[in-house]
């Protein structure tokens, strides 16, 4: 069963929320906050993949779809492959456009940390093709010459922020 934890705040960060029209929340079900992280997934479709090697960290955009929680990044190749044939433990982020002159509280992000599982056309094609159903990706439209990958996301933590709606720093973990 996942764990929540919602971290605690000063009076004094919370007297300046307040005057902003700020609320934080101070306990979450986990239920309600899968949801909420599954909106904000919803709203987006790049993210930045972190990938590490020999101490060499290598950071992708890439655009991914999700099952629940469970992303879904679909890819040609690249170094990140390299990385993950090595050292499956990966970090993600999704930011939303932030414009602190109009709105300083009006971040939204999301952190993730998983464990990636890499499937491919032509080693794991019956994975590959399961995959390609939930991210709604036509095979027939796929070049038959080339072998094309989905990296499988499974996040062990997620933290999420968007400040106006109550959500600073709560972090999600899987046990």
């Amino acid at each position: 069963m996942p764990k929540i934890n919602v971290p605690k705040f000063s009076e004094k960060l919370r007297d300046i929320l307040k005057k902003n029209g700020i609320t934080l929340k101070e306990k979450i079900t986990t239920e309600d906050f899968e949801k909420e992280v599954v909106r904000y997934l919803d709203k987006n479709n790049v993210l930045h993949l972190g990938t590490t090697y020999r101490d060499v960290p290598r950071v992708t955009p890439i655009e991914y779809k999700h099952d629940g929680l469970i992303i879904y990044m679909f890819s040609e190749g690249g170094g990140k492959f390299v990385n993950l044939s090595k050292n499956k433990k990966v970090a993600a982020s999704i930011a939303s456009p932030y414009a602190p002159k109009k709105d300083f509280f009006g971040a939204k992000g999301l952190q993730i940390w998983g464990k990636a599982t890499v499937y491919s056309r032509k080693s794991t094609p019956a994975k590959f093709r399961e995959c390609l159903k939930i991210m709604k990706i036509d095979e027939s439209r796929l070049s038959p010459d080339f072998n094309y990958r989905v990296i499988k996301i499974e996040p062990e933590t997620l933290r999420y922020r968007n400040t106006r709606s109550g959500y600073r720093g709560i972090t999600w973990s899987k046990d």
